[in-house]
């Protein structure tokens, strides 16, 4: 009956343990999805960034050569 005892706690701290992890293991999913999103912000606004840069780079290209044809 000893033995019986044992396995049945032995099984018990199992479980428990083992909704400990499930728990964490949640809690580490949705910390990855919400850091998953800022970056894809992120990543977002640096696209927008690069565009805009790009366009003033072509702004100011064609301005300069508009210089050099009215002088």
């Amino acid at each position: 009956m000893k033995c019986r005892e044992q396995l049945q706690q032995e099984i018990k701290q199992a479980e428990s343990q083992l909704k400990l992890l499930e728990k964490s293991e949640r809690s580490k999913m949705r910390e990855r999805n919400r850091l998953n999103v800022e970056i894809l912000k992120v990543l977002q606004k640096k696209n927008e960034v690069e565009k805009e840069l790009k366009e003033k780079q072509e702004l100011l290209r064609d301005l300069s050569s508009l210089v050099v044809v009215f002088k």
